[in-house]
Parts: C-alpha cells; sequence; structure tokens
C-alpha cells in the first residue's frame, strides 16, 4: 500500500486504477455539463412554477429522508463502518431539505423553515457529515480499503 498525496492509498491494480481515473473524470465532466445546465435554467425558467404534485414530492422526499435517518441510526448503534455512506447521503438530504424549505417558502412558512433550517436541520447535517468523516477516518486508521474495484 503506497500513500499519496490528499491521502489517497495505492493498491490497486493499475486496470483499476485506469478505470477509476475515467470514472472520475466522468464526474468532472458530468459537473461541467451540469454547470452549463444550471446557466440554462437560470436564464430560461419562470420564477413561479405551479407543481402538480407537490405533496406528493415532499411526501417522498421526506419519507426517504426518514429512512436515511434510521438507517444511519441503526448503523451507528451497531457501530457499523458501513454507515460512512448513508450518513453522507442523510447529511446531503437534510441540506437539500432545508434549502428548498426556506427558498419555497413565504410569509409565517418562510419563518418557521429558517427556524427550523437553522435550528434542526443544519445542525443534524452537520453532525452526520461528521459521523461520515470520523467513520471513514476510523477505517483509514484501520487501513481498511472501502474500494476495492469500481
Amino acid at each position: 500500500m503506497v500513500e499519496q498525496p490528499g491521502g489517497a492509498v495505492s493498491d490497486l491494480s493499475a486496470a483499476l486504477r485506469r478505470r477509476v481515473d475515467r470514472v472520475g473524470r466522468f464526474f468532472l465532466l458530468m459537473a461541467g455539463a451540469l454547470v452549463l445546465w444550471i446557466v440554462f435554467l437560470a436564464v430560461k425558467l419562470p420564477t413561479r412554477k405551479v407543481a402538480v404534485h407537490y405533496d406528493i414530492a415532499w411526501v417522498g422526499f421526506d419519507s426517504g429522508l426518514a429512512a436515511a435517518l434510521l438507517v444511519t441510526g441503526a448503523l451507528l448503534i451497531r457501530r457499523s463502518p458501513h454507515v460512512v455512506l448513508p450518513a453522507a447521503g442523510t447529511a446531503t438530504l437534510l441540506l437539500a431539505d432545508a434549502w428548498f424549505d426556506v427558498v419555497t417558502a413565504r410569509g409565517y412558512a418562510l419563518v418557521l423553515a429558517i427556524v427550523l433550517a437553522v435550528g434542526v436541520e443544519l445542525p443534524l447535517a452537520a453532525l452526520a457529515l461528521t459521523v461520515a468523516v470520523r467513520a471513514v477516518r476510523r477505517l483509514a486508521a484501520a487501513r481498511v480499503t472501502p474500494l476495492r474495484s469500481v
């Protein structure tokens, strides 16, 4: 195992390293394409749009968030090293929830969304991210390489 800059561990075969590099370049390409898409949306989208299934969208999203919290909590209680991805996913969902709650609300609902974002969602996202980072550090300290193939 060879430690590389940025803490990456390289005990992968040359073919696997090339595959991982290709996948990494693909993600970078997709990020660039997304920036272009964001610019297009910023210019073309209306500022107001009525959603036909707004209730289903939020119930579905919040159900996914509840499942992510449940899985993260259960894996933490079991002290499972597999908590990394669910915790990171939970943090991401919480950040998205706070963002969309705030930007889609008006009046009193906006005040409530801000209070919930600042008092609940953002601190819980920070906690979930802390759980993920600490779990990764424990895995690294134990010299466990979670990436065997892509």
